[in-house]
């Protein structure tokens, strides 16, 4: 049997205003940098969610807990880059546990390392099948005053188009 495509399942999800799916686009480089960040922070529990030993986490796996732990929440997942089939409460659900995921001080320590234009993924709410590069997902970005840094999931500056989009989901799905 083979391995289900992006194409595939998302023919099988319910995606429109009321069921929206989170895609992911991930950066590779940030990732990079969190992970081995990460692997250094000594005195910080890792949170429960993050399943890799301490001084372990590699990019793919940091994703892959993310990816996982977001899914529980939500309605299921497509490797390490989209978030559905949704309701409207699970997508709720969704946003509001990246929030609290982002904000965990072992993220937030790793976070310091990465570049403060970096983020480590992209969103964008899908939902429409036809449109998978999505609408930009507008979030409240955590209280810099408090040295608090937006990275477990940024807002999309601008629409891309779907070749781009394509080749970002194919790269890290």
């Amino acid at each position: 049997m083979e391995p289900l495509t992006f194409e595939d399942y998302m023919s099988r999800c319910v995606i429109d205003e009321d069921h929206p799916g989170l895609l992911f686009l991930w950066d590779p480089e940030a990732l990079k940098i969190f992970a081995d960040a990460a692997n250094r922070i000594e005195v910080l529990t890792q949170p429960q969610w993050v399943t890799t030993p301490p001084g372990m986490m590699t990019d793919i796996s940091f994703q892959e807990d993310v990816i996982n732990r977001l899914a529980l929440a939500g309605g299921g997942a497509f490797g390490r880059v989209l978030i559905a089939p949704n309701d409207l409460a699970q997508f709720g659900n969704v946003i509001t546990l990246a929030g609290q995921m982002e904000l965990h001080p072992f993220v937030q320590a790793a976070m310091q390392a990465v570049p403060k234009i970096a983020c480590l993924a992209y969103t964008a709410i899908v939902t429409d099948r036809e449109n998978i590069a999505g609408t930009p997902a507008r979030r409240i970005a955590p209280d810099a005053s408090l040295g608090l840094r937006q990275g477990l999931v940024q807002v999309v500056g601008s629409q891309t188009g779907h070749s781009e989009q394509d080749r970002r989901v194919n790269a890290v799905g």
